[in-house]
């Protein structure tokens, strides 16, 4: 339940509880790679940080049943999404996020570590039935493909649109 535990304030094995994380500063979560794990946790097994637990399938069912543990999951999305650049929008009565400076962000550069978190957080969020975020996740990575061309792969498109496939014809 390590997870769980550190989702209601628990150290996590780094020494770190969530809500320091949550206050990290752009540069700390750019530079530090043993976040992201806890912040969004999936059943796969982090090939880079060895001390991130093991997923369980009863963690899983605590997430998608406890209102708590799910909105403070949607906070550490709102934060990530800060951190990319992405703002709220509005459009048509429906909620999203878009990139709207028209300078490039830093991260936005062919095979880029944040990639990876970017696909992990869809997984997770798709894996704790908060899938509209995921969604909002991908439009917005979408749209950012459509005004930086040529920065992201078509493979790492294609993970991403299997990442959230079942979300997309629903």
């Amino acid at each position: 339940m390590a997870y769980v535990s550190f989702y209601k304030g628990a150290k996590n094995a780094e020494g770190d509880i969530l809500q320091k994380i949550w206050k990290l500063s752009n540069e700390e979560l750019e530079t530090r790679h043993n976040y992201i794990q806890y912040l969004f946790p999936t059943l796969k097994a982090s090939r880079y940080n060895i001390k991130a637990p093991q997923l369980t399938s009863d963690e899983v069912t605590q997430f998608r049943s406890s209102y708590i543990l799910r909105q403070r999951l949607i906070y550490s999305f709102d934060m990530m999404m800060k951190f990319f650049g992405f703002v709220p929008v509005k459009s048509n009565n429906v909620h999203l996020y878009d990139y709207t400076s028209n300078i490039k962000p830093q991260w936005l550069t062919p095979a880029n570590h944040n990639y990876l978190r970017m696909t992990r957080m869809m997984c997770s969020l798709k894996l704790f039935n908060i899938r509209q975020e995921a969604m909002m996740l991908f439009i917005a990575l979408c749209h950012i493909n459509d005004k930086f061309p040529d920065q992201i792969d078509a493979g790492t498109l294609k993970i991403w649109a299997d990442a959230v496939k079942d979300l997309l014809t629903r």
